[in-house]
């Protein structure tokens, strides 16, 4: 009997404080539809922010290997075009020699090879470094875009503090 009267007890009193504890949470208000719309045009805005940094993020880190890609493909290159040049001559000095020739013109289009890599690593090093640059002027039109529209968002009332 003791023990039904203190499950009683217990009882009635996690009752009344899960009443409490429901009478006590604030009903949120309503919002309306334009500031649901303008913070989800801000949303959208700042993630596509988020994906221009990633995006630059990239590029900046893939300059350096294009540069050293560079590099080694220049040494390659003038070594080849040393080599070209060398062979040449002695082709010239030895005309009547075809082994000489042939090996000449084989090293001749080694070195129009490398020469043609160079050039297409230039390329490609020089459309990073603007994709890079449009990269950050558009990042910066986002940035102040996304903080024209916050701003407005506030002078609305609409930012919850």
């Amino acid at each position: 009997m003791k023990i039904i009267k203190q499950l009683l007890l217990v009882t009635s009193i996690l009752f009344i404080l899960s009443i409490q504890g429901v009478l006590a949470q604030d009903v949120p208000t309503p919002v309306d539809p334009a500031i649901l719309k303008a913070r989800q045009a801000v949303q959208k805005e700042t993630n596509k922010l988020a994906k221009q940094k990633r995006d630059l993020d990239k590029l900046i880190h893939e300059v350096p290997k294009l540069e050293t890609e560079l590099d080694k493909a220049n040494k390659r290159s003038a070594k080849s075009a040393a080599k070209s040049k060398s062979l040449a001559s002695k082709a010239q000095d030895n005309a009547g020699h075809q082994r000489t020739a042939k090996r000449a013109s084989r090293i001749a289009k080694d070195s129009y090879r490398d020469a043609r890599k160079v050039r297409k690593i230039t390329d490609r090093l020089k459309s990073t470094n603007q994709k890079i640059s449009r990269l950050e002027k558009d990042i910066e039109k986002q940035s102040s875009k996304i903080e024209k529209m916050e701003e407005q968002l506030k002078l609305t009332g609409a930012v919850k503090p």
